[in-house]
């Protein structure tokens, strides 16, 4: 059977292509040969090479423009998963993790997403979009108030008593520890 061509408008077929995956050229990065079509992957390993102190500044202006996609090395033959903290925050718009295996890095994804009401996106914060901000320079966030997060454990029984001898002082019913003591994390035990 022969099959027909259709005559489509071109103006019509350009909006079919969202993205053009194409090599990732550093070079491109802020100047007017960048288009916003462009689609770069990047194995984790290529990734980690751009998310430090070095380029993180300059992947995160790529990111503000174009897409990146970054996925599990090959290597990772027992499907654990890297972190994806430092992709985020360079602004990767597409993170891939090994979704069967439930570690830390799975739980952060899992987290980020409950902040999206489970819709399948996030947005990035305005302070990312920002010219000033710099992934991994914390001074870049001056203006922001930090956020201080409390988090109770109710303890029944014998393990209440044994981390009483760890705690640092008792304050009506609360046992209050030292373990999150510089890092704003206040952890307080409290018995049932």
């Amino acid at each position: 059977m022969m099959e027909r061509r259709k005559k489509i408008a071109l103006e019509l077929s350009e909006l079919v292509v969202y993205c053009r995956p194409v090599p990732f050229d550093e070079e491109k990065i802020g100047t007017e040969r960048a288009c916003y079509r462009d689609m770069s992957s990047f194995p984790e390993t290529k990734a980690e090479k751009y998310v430090n102190k070095a380029k993180g500044k300059k992947f995160l202006q790529y990111n503000r423009l174009q897409l990146s996609r970054i996925y599990p090395k090959g290597q990772r033959l027992d499907s654990s998963n890297y972190d994806p903290l430092p992709m985020w925050i360079c602004g990767s718009q597409l993170v891939a993790l090994n979704f069967q295996t439930p570690d830390k890095p799975m739980q952060m994804n899992q987290a980020l997403f409950m902040t999206g009401g489970h819709c399948g996106y996030v947005l990035q914060p305005g302070t990312m979009r920002d010219e000033a901000f710099d992934p991994f320079d914390k001074s870049s966030l001056r203006g922001l108030e930090p956020c201080a997060i409390c988090i109770e454990v109710g303890l029944r029984g014998g393990i209440g008593a044994a981390l009483q001898e760890l705690s640092s002082g008792d304050r009506d019913g609360v046992l209050v520890n030292d373990w999150g003591r510089g890092t704003g994390l206040n952890l307080s035990l409290r018995k049932i």
